[in-house]
C-alpha cells in the first residue's frame, strides 16, 4: 500500500545566490530586460587566477630543476663515454671505472676507481685509439683479483705492475711509464 507522507519543511536560510529575488536582477543597459546572475564570479575568477599562478610558477619551477638535474643540457642529450683526457705533461686520466664483484662471503661489493697513466713524450694519440682494450684489460685484470686483497697496498702495487705488462703487450714498452689510482674506493 501506498500512503502520501506531509513533510515538514525546515525554516533554513537560503544562500544568497540561490534566492529568487537576488537571481534575476535587472541590469542597468539601456533599459534592456537584460538579467545577470547573482552568482559569486569575483571569487571563482581569483580562484582561478590563483590557481593558474601556481601551475606556472610549479612548471617554471620543476623546468629549471630538471634542467639543472641535467647539467644545464635539453632533454634527451646523450653523454659521451668516458674517453681519457690528455694534459700537456704527459698524464691521461682514464676515469669512471666502476665493477661489482664478490667477497669471499659471496656478498657483493662495488668498486670505483680513476687511473691516470705517464707516458712517454708523443704517445697519447696511440694511447687514445687503443683506449677500449685498455679498459677492457684494466676491467678483466682487476675481476681476477679477490676484494679485499685489492685494499693492501703491496697488492695495489702488483696490479699496477701487472696493469703495466699487459699495457707494454698492447701498446709497446715505450708508451706508459707509470700508471696512478687518482681514486680508488670499495663498498
Amino acid at each position: 500500500m501506498v500512503k502520501k507522507v506531509v513533510l515538514d519543511k525546515l525554516e533554513m536560510e537560503e544562500p544568497e545566490f540561490l534566492s529568487e529575488e537576488k537571481a534575476a536582477q535587472p541590469l542597468e543597459e539601456g533599459g534592456t530586460a537584460a538579467y545577470k546572475l547573482a552568482f559569486p564570479w569575483r571569487w571563482v575568477s581569483m580562484l582561478l587566477v590563483v590557481v593558474g599562478i601556481l601551475l606556472i610558477g610549479g612548471g617554471a619551477s620543476y623546468w629549471w630543476l630538471a634542467a639543472n638535474k641535467a647539467g644545464g643540457r635539453p632533454a634527451g642529450h646523450k653523454i659521451a663515454a668516458a674517453v681519457p683526457s690528455p694534459r700537456r705533461d704527459g698524464l691521461v686520466d682514464a676515469k669512471d671505472f666502476i665493477l661489482t664483484l664478490k667477497d669471499d662471503k659471496g656478498n657483493g661489493r662495488v668498486m670505483m676507481c680513476d687511473l691516470t697513466f705517464e707516458l712517454y713524450d708523443g704517445q697519447e694519440v696511440r694511447f687514445k685509439k687503443n683506449i677500449l682494450e685498455i679498459r677492457k684489460i684494466i676491467y678483466e685484470k682487476v675481476r681476477q683479483k679477490q676484494v679485499f686483497s685489492l685494499l693492501l697496498p703491496e697488492r695495489k702495487i702488483a696490479l699496477k705492475e701487472e696493469l703495466n705488462a699487459e699495457l707494454g703487450n698492447l701498446l709497446g714498452k715505450d708508451v706508459v711509464k707509470a700508471i696512478y689510482f687518482s681514486k680508488f674506493v670499495i663498498l
